[in-house]
């Protein structure tokens, strides 16, 4: 290995879930508001910076800290993509519907909030404009807006206002460098590839380069239907146990297609451990290593919450979280790992 590197899993908006998990793996030290970053080596955020958590802004603003200090990899993730569907398609009423579905109404709360975009009196209205869409499907994505603002106490807040200010700071202002940044997979290093929702075996055929110039063409034309938790073609393959949600493991195909070109070790976020957990599976002789950091399992935050892989410039991989000491998993090329199943 050229480098040691880091990697953060799902944050959903915790932001100080993120600012503890690099200080517990000696990255970086807490200077005041700010973040340090102390030791060399490269730092990679697995996808999901948004949504659920109440310091989605704040996130955004520690991973520009870091992206100054350090070499930074941003990998998309399912929220991220929703998110910038909903922002690229302004007008789509089914690609906010989506996005406020999963948890993108934190976000529009939170700008509201530090702008101080507020109602005389509650509102039930979409926060974009329903004009150009089939009358049949205005009641069911108009109840849905409705729904959504009386769970989660919404309606006080300008959320048409806050929707233009969020499309201004992520796609021409202050974070659109962060989401410019992002690919969909890491290109490979020694053995060794990371990515947050899945991998396929078009995927592990075609590489990174190929699926990453995809979803920047995504990025540029605005179209995402290929990508996200919508996509209507089926081609995100959502790399979980099967008993969960959206569960499909690993194929033996996709194994011995990456293992052919001497990939090993899966780094992936996207899964239900919650609170900082990481895991490792072997999947036909590949080590996933399943991990996360913030509020995959909901709203509500668990105090203290940090976890984090560590691959080190000699190929070994070790993980830490809260829930657990230091676990070495082995060396990265290794067909015998170390197989605490969970760090809890």
């Amino acid at each position: 290995m050229s480098e040691a590197i880091t990697f953060i899993a799902d944050v959903h908006g915790d932001r100080r879930a993120l600012r503890e998990s690099l200080v517990q793996a000696k990255r970086a030290e807490r200077r005041g508001s700010s973040l340090k970053i102390l030791s060399p080596g490269m730092i990679m955020q697995t996808g999901d910076l948004l949504d659920r958590g109440n310091e989605n802004l704040g996130t955004l603003e520690t991973i520009l800290e870091i992206m100054e200090q350090t070499k930074t990899i941003l990998l998309a993730g399912n929220h991220d993509i929703v998110a910038l569907d909903a922002l690229n398609n302004f007008d789509d009423p089914e690609a906010w519907r989506m996005w406020m579905k999963n948890g993108g109404h934190t976000v529009l709360r939170e700008v509201a909030k530090k702008y101080r975009l507020l109602l005389s009196k509650e509102s039930t209205e979409f926060p974009v404009s329903l004009k150009n869409v089939d009358e049949s499907r205005k009641p069911r994505i108009q109840n849905s807006w409705s729904d959504l603002v009386q769970k989660r106490r919404m309606g006080c807040y300008d959320f048409p206002t806050a929707a233009e200010k969020t499309r201004e700071l992520f796609l021409d202002g202050q974070f659109a460098k962060i989401f410019d940044a992002m690919d969909l997979i890491s290109e490979p290093r020694e053995g060794v590839i990371a990515v947050h929702a899945g991998i396929d075996n078009i995927h592990a055929q075609q590489g990174s380069k190929h699926i990453n110039k995809q979803f920047n063409d995504a990025k540029e034309s605005g179209n995402f239907t290929k990508f996200g938790s919508h996509a209507r073609d089926g081609k995100v393959v959502w790399m979980r146990k099967e008993e969960e949600p959206q569960g499909k493991p690993l194929t033996k195909d996709t194994a011995e297609t990456l293992k052919e070109n001497g990939r090993y070790v899966v780094i992936h976020g996207h899964n239900l451990l919650g609170n900082g957990k990481q895991e490792l599976e072997m999947c036909h002789g590949i080590a996933v290593m399943n991990g996360d950091t913030g509020m995959s399992r909901g709203y509500k935050r668990v105090p203290n919450t940090w976890g984090y892989i560590h691959l080190d410039e000699y190929g070994n991989i070790t993980a830490n979280s809260q829930a657990g000491g230091d676990r070495d998993f082995g060396k990265v090329g290794k067909k015998s790992y170390r197989k605490p199943k969970q760090l809890k």
